[in-house]
């Protein structure tokens, strides 16, 4: 497989197949949503699918895979876990026959697989009406805790859209937590469970789901401090929790609050390193400010490799250079939104006249 994969410029995703478990005898048997949900590009896919005509059956496998014990390989990472409960499920089940609890059942699990499978999550497994899902495994992106927190968002409006079939609305409660896990196949009996997550994180992301109200998310402090500037939180304050020693925070999620920064905010400055050098950008800047001041308006755009400095240098011209009756208006762009035209603009433009959330 490994070889195959070299072969047809696919190098990259070797680590993506293996961790799925994926030989060359499967291969065949992979759809078009399976290597969507692999990570690969379209162009990837097309080359994928040409190879594939061009594989002969005498080069597959003959031989009997290895056990699945051999495969094992333990993995320490970062993970997000999301733990989806559906509210009053006993009750639902004692009111509906068995045929129509099954629909509501897949309801209810198309509404919270699609906005997982959508921010890049992964389905780990059902646990009754409960869903658990990962978030930066197999495939992990820089952003997962906001993936993770779009996406149960996302569920709770899903579903709260659906009814039942006795006319009741269908509720969620989310919980979300973020910690180092490891990941490797466990053995039992004979039978194998393949990529559990050992670690407290899972376990407490199942208990914070309890914390949340009919509808509610709740999330985990490391969760929270990595996604606080783009969604509105409330502290729950510390809690006890069954099972783990230390009490731990819990953070509501109320809304997203991205793109409604209020003018004249002075944004993250405060809390930015020291600044240094970059007088030459700095004066090209301030030229600029200077045109905009005389009537003469224009734009500005700062370009350059990941990680150089280009929002520190914005911070720091903004704060030598707006007075207080500037009005300084942040918009964000996410790759989450590059299928909505002028999302970031869009979302500030509905935002710009609740001028009584931004002074909260």
């Amino acid at each position: 497989m490994e070889d195959w994969l070299r072969q047809i410029g696919l190098g990259e995703r070797v680590e993506t197949f293996r961790a799925q478990g994926i030989t060359l005898n499967e291969v065949r048997d992979l759809t078009d949503d399976d290597l969507r949900e692999l990570g690969l590009t379209i162009g990837e896919r097309i080359r994928f699918r040409r190879a594939l005509v061009a594989l002969d059956d005498r080069t597959l496998p003959t031989t009997p895979a290895e056990p699945a014990l051999a495969e094992t390989r333990a993995e320490r990472r970062p993970l997000t876990v999301m733990f989806v409960d559906l509210v009053d499920s006993s009750a639902i089940a004692e009111r509906l026959d068995a045929e129509d609890l099954l629909e509501v059942l897949r309801v209810y699990r198309e509404a919270c697989g699609e906005a997982i499978q959508r921010y890049g999550g992964h389905i780990a497994r059902f646990v009754g009406d409960g869903i658990l899902a990962y978030f930066c495994y197999p495939i992990a992106n820089e952003n997962d805790p906001e993936r993770s927190v779009r996406a149960a968002l996302e569920i709770v409006r899903n579903i709260e859209k659906a009814a039942t079939l006795v006319g009741e609305p269908l509720r969620v409660r989310i919980g979300i937590a973020t910690g180092q896990v490891v990941i490797s196949d466990l053995f039992a009996g004979g039978g194998t469970d393949r990529q559990s997550v050992v670690g407290s994180t899972p376990n407490l992301a199942a208990r914070l789901q309890g914390f949340a109200p009919p509808g509610g998310v709740v999330i985990a402090s490391e969760t929270h401090g990595r996604v606080a500037s783009l969604f509105r939180c409330v502290n729950l304050g510390a809690r006890e929790i069954r099972g783990f020693a230390d009490t731990h925070t819990a953070w509501q999620v109320i809304d997203e609050t991205h793109g409604r920064m209020a003018p004249g905010s002075a944004g993250t400055a405060a809390h930015l390193t020291p600044f240094f050098g970059r007088e030459a950008e700095l004066a090209g800047l301030a030229t600029r400010w200077q045109f905009v001041c005389e009537g003469q308006g224009g734009s500005v755009s700062i370009i350059g490799e990941a990680g150089i400095g280009k929002s520190r240098l914005i911070e720091q011209f903004v704060s030598q250079n707006m007075t207080a009756d500037a009005h300084v208006i942040r918009l964000t762009a996410s790759a989450l939104d590059q299928d909505s035209p002028l999302y970031p603009i869009e979302v500030y433009l509905r935002a710009v006249g609740d001028v009584s959330e931004w002074n909260a």
